[in-house]
């Protein structure tokens, strides 16, 4: 019995796909024109904010630290792949480390204080934990070889 109504249905089934209209060629049909890949989302203005918060002359935490976690929110905010978002933190962290031998002592302070703020937001630990290394550099007064973020996103995040 459980077999007649299985070719029963099974049939039934056939019969009404056959004489449905393809959905396929009526409302699947796109113009190459119509399809878009959204642009990836950039943090210009969020990095030039940090830059003349924390690296000027007139730089001071209060202002370096805002202007790192209004970067840093908006890089949350675009809700990027781990390996993406962790490529915008490391462009900031590239735009605070480099030069470090030219930055004031009051200065190498705040940019430290900021880089070290940063490493925790990173997905991949490894990445994070070159920025650690990173901000001890910095407060070394040496210039970073900022390459040194770059390695490849850990297998086990």
């Amino acid at each position: 019995m459980k077999s007649s109504i299985a070719v029963f249905f099974a049939a039934s089934l056939v019969a009404a796909l056959s004489t449905a209209p393809s959905i396929a060629a009526t409302s699947l049909t796109t113009t190459p024109s119509a399809v878009t890949t959204p642009a990836a989302p950039t943090f210009d203005t969020e990095l030039a904010s940090v830059k003349g918060a924390c690296l000027g002359a007139t730089a001071t935490k209060d202002a370096c630290d805002a202007a790192v976690a209004a970067y840093v929110a908006a890089v949350k905010a675009a809700n990027l792949a781990p390996g993406a978002s962790d490529d915008a933190l490391a462009t900031l962290v590239v735009a605070l480390a480099e030069n470090a031998s030219k930055l004031t002592p009051e200065v190498r302070t705040i940019v430290v204080a900021a880089i070290q703020s940063v490493a925790p937001e990173f997905q991949d630990k490894a990445r994070g934990d070159q920025v650690v290394k990173i901000a001890d550099t910095v407060a070394s007064g040496q210039d970073v070889q900022t390459a040194a973020i770059q390695v490849p996103a850990s297998p086990t995040r």
